[in-house]
């Protein structure tokens, strides 16, 4: 049961901070020069579920995070590009009983930059990343479309770097409280066979909530 708790534990907060924790040491917060913070939103959530039992959303919702959990499973969450393209993936074929011709209307943005991470609280502490990275990372989901990953340039340029991915320029966007960002789709990336849902599926822009 305690390895069982510890596990739990671990999926909310870092090994090593929460050794700290349970050692009863102070954990001082970290800067990390270089991190990509992914972001994601269902477009239209509200909308899907208004005719829904509470209920039916807790089924829905739990379905999702499972299978964004499985997938978790699978990755070094620090590798986002490829999480996020197989975030899209999974919701290509995720279907709920409800609704079982609706397609899932996932949209992501990313975002690298530097960022400091910390514990708050102590009851109940919350494992936190702080600074104009995350903010940007959070604009870059919201100004973005369905079924569409959006990554920023300063992300583009990593992963140009790292070589083998898709990307398409978006071009310049306006996001609140920062000058015109020049923006990129990721599209795919090489040996990446999974099916991506068609952009013709995708919601109009008229039901998007952007931010």
């Amino acid at each position: 049961e305690k390895a069982r708790s510890e596990a739990i534990l671990y999926q909310m907060i870092p090994k090593k901070v929460t050794v700290q924790l349970q050692s009863g040491i102070t954990c001082p917060a970290e800067y990390f020069e270089d991190v990509t913070i992914c972001f994601g939103d269902i477009v239209g959530f509200t909308n899907m579920v208004s005719n829904l039992s509470p209920i039916d959303v807790i089924g829905l919702l739990s379905q999702l995070y499972n299978g964004f959990d499985q997938l978790l499973e699978h990755h070094d969450v620090y590798k986002c590009a490829n999480f996020a393209l197989d975030l899209m993936a999974f919701v290509s074929g995720f279907r709920f009983a409800p609704y079982p011709n609706t397609q899932v209307q996932l949209r992501i943005g990313l975002h690298s930059g530097p960022c400091v991470a910390g514990v708050v609280g102590q009851r109940m502490p919350h494992y936190c990343l702080f600074g104009d990275t995350v903010n940007i990372a959070s604009r870059m989901e919201s100004s973005s479309l369905a079924l569409r990953i959006q990554v920023s340039s300063d992300t583009a340029r990593i992963l140009k770097r790292i070589g083998g991915y898709t990307l398409e320029d978006r071009g310049s966007i306006s996001v609140k409280g920062k000058d015109p960002m020049l923006t990129f789709w990721l599209l795919g990336r090489e040996g990446f066979f999974k099916h991506l849902p068609r952009i013709t599926e995708a919601a109009s822009p008229n039901f998007h909530n952007f931010k």
